[in-house]
């Protein structure tokens, strides 16, 4: 059976029917297939050109040798999303596709053998206006990210500044600064923007925005682009800004948006099972404001041992090819580790506590993404 997933995750797949009469399922290699991404893939703009976002970098392990083992894609929808021989996409057109990867055991050169299918994944991708990692995605409704996906962000008017009153006798003059933010949430200084008032017997507004006051009294001043240009349920994009002539100038500072906090998001965990020695408790591996780490839960002991060490592997009976995580670990309670910025932890399936001076392994635990 096949497993449908995003891009981001580890899954392992056994097939249960043959796929072309030149490959079978009988592999005698044993090996998984990973494809990591610390952010996950939710849609694909098709202008997207950030060769990072748009390449595939599945990771094989659990094999001591990929010297007979390859590679294969293939999309679903070509009229949509291609993809070539080393994982590369190229977006077409609006629409849906699936990628599916699959982990080839090529023939002996000595032998007639057939190729065989190790495993396999698919990736769901959305070709539309925005490209969107899963974090992204999760923050927001079904709704509204497949509208945005599909469509793009709302576009809109934003203001740099804003103009309450103005000194009739100020020869300094003032402006307007406003700015169009198109359906990629970019700003795009290349779109017209136009400036009216409501009240040229108080102030006139040129097209760059500059205002020369006439009389005291109020005016508006409305700023819009071409209705051609909304996204929006209304036909007009536009803002308002109402200014007093009179004898003081107030000009505002519009604030930027704040930027967004960083939250701690569980991609892993996990519940410790004993190999040689006792071993309790839990594990959570955690990603916040671009860092990760592992921190062990309040109930996690075990016995007390000599050079105990944790680390991330793909095997539970040794630490070979093993990711060093930390090698000063307490035998019980809650701790952290962080994790160096440069490992994937969607590479490894095991949280492994070994002891090496006696090189024995202590406990390990799965970990469920």
């Amino acid at each position: 059976m096949k497993l449908k997933s995003i891009i981001y995750g580890l899954t392992t797949i056994l097939l249960a029917s043959c796929v072309g009469e030149d490959i079978i399922n009988n592999p005698s290699i044993s090996a998984e297939l990973s494809i990591p991404s610390s952010e996950g893939l939710f849609s694909l703009a098709i202008d997207e050109d950030d060769q990072n976002t748009l390449k595939l970098e599945p990771t094989i392990f659990g094999s001591n040798s990929t010297e007979n083992l390859s590679l294969r894609y293939s999309s679903s929808n070509k009229d949509v999303l291609t993809v070539n021989e080393i994982g590369l996409l190229n977006p077409i057109k609006q629409g849906e596709a699936t990628i599916t990867v699959t982990l080839i055991e090529e023939p002996n050169e000595n032998n007639n053998a057939l190729e065989k299918i190790i495993d396999e994944e698919e990736i769901i991708i959305i070709v539309g206006v925005v490209t969107l990692n899963k974090r992204e995605a999760d923050n927001l409704s079904e709704t509204e990210k497949q509208k945005i996906a599909t469509t793009g962000f709302d576009t809109d008017i934003r203001l740099g500044n804003i103009i309450t009153s103005i000194d009739i006798s100020e020869t300094e003059k003032q402006s307007i600064e406003a700015v169009f933010v198109n359906n990629k949430g970019q700003e795009d200084t290349t779109v017209e923007i136009n400036f009216t008032s409501s009240d040229e017997n108080v102030l006139t507004v040129n097209s760059t925005g500059e205002i020369t006051p006439i009389s005291q009294g109020n005016a508006v001043i409305t700023i819009s682009v071409d209705e051609s240009l909304s996204t929006k349920s209304t036909d007009i994009i536009s803002e308002k800004v109402e200014i007093n002539i009179s004898d003081t100038t107030v000009v505002e500072e519009v604030p930027e948006e704040p930027e967004p906090q960083p939250t701690a998001e569980v991609i892993g965990s996990g519940v410790f099972e004993r190999l040689d020695y006792a071993i309790n408790g839990g594990f959570e591996i955690i990603t916040e404001n671009n860092e990760t780490r592992i921190e062990l839960n309040d109930s996690f002991s075990t016995s007390t041992l000599p050079d105990l060490v944790i680390y991330l592997s793909n095997t539970t009976a040794s630490f070979a090819n093993a990711q060093i995580i930390s090698e000063d670990i307490n035998a019980s309670g809650a701790q952290t580790f962080d994790i160096p910025n440069n490992v994937d932890t969607s590479s490894y399936r095991f949280v492994l506590l070994f002891c090496r001076r006696f090189n024995q392994p202590v406990g390990f635990g799965t970990i469920q993404r």
